[in-house]
């Protein structure tokens, strides 16, 4: 059976939000990068490797957020980080608008899963979320990170997903 790409949602950021978590403890990494302690990470921090849980509602096709829960992915988690891409229009352009970002995604995010995973994202279990930027952050922070996460509907994950072929 082959799966048609759809990311269950689209998470997006908003650069404004970027104070929002004040206050809350944030994620900490060891030297090579890796989370070793649970907490809030900016989402222009991601890291391909990372694993994260549902930052908020995620009911929504597309969600803002600023940061999100970071754990390590020894705990269960909802999301890890297979990718992260940077668009390559130039500094200053213009945004592109939110489908051209899309369809950047999927078909970059798609080229990345089966070398992160070990399984074709149609024969995996999981669906796709993209975290990408938003005109706001387009503009403001000049947000050119696209960054390709794997999730597995109605389940939780343990342990990195790298290399498993799930």
């Amino acid at each position: 059976m082959r799966k048609h790409w759809r990311p269950s949602l689209a998470v997006v950021a908003f650069a404004v939000l970027a104070a929002a978590a004040a206050g809350c403890s944030h994620a900490q990494r060891d030297a090579p990068g890796k989370v070793t302690s649970a907490g809030r990470l900016s989402i222009f921090k991601l890291q391909v490797g990372d694993c994260f849980n549902n930052p908020k509602d995620v009911s929504k096709r597309i969600v803002a957020i600023a940061d999100i829960p970071a754990v390590p992915c020894g705990e269960a988690h909802d999301q890890e980080v297979f990718a992260v891409l940077a668009h390559p229009a130039a500094s200053g352009a213009s945004f592109p608008g939110d489908e051209q970002i899309l369809q950047f995604a999927e078909g970059r995010c798609l080229e990345q899963f089966e070398t992160y995973v070990g399984k074709a994202y149609g024969d995996s279990g999981f669906d796709i979320v993209v975290v990408r930027p938003v005109q706001e952050s387009w503009e403001k922070k000049d947000d050119r990170q696209v960054a390709c996460v794997l999730s597995a509907p109605g389940k939780r994950l343990t342990g990195s997903q790298k290399g498993t072929a799930a």
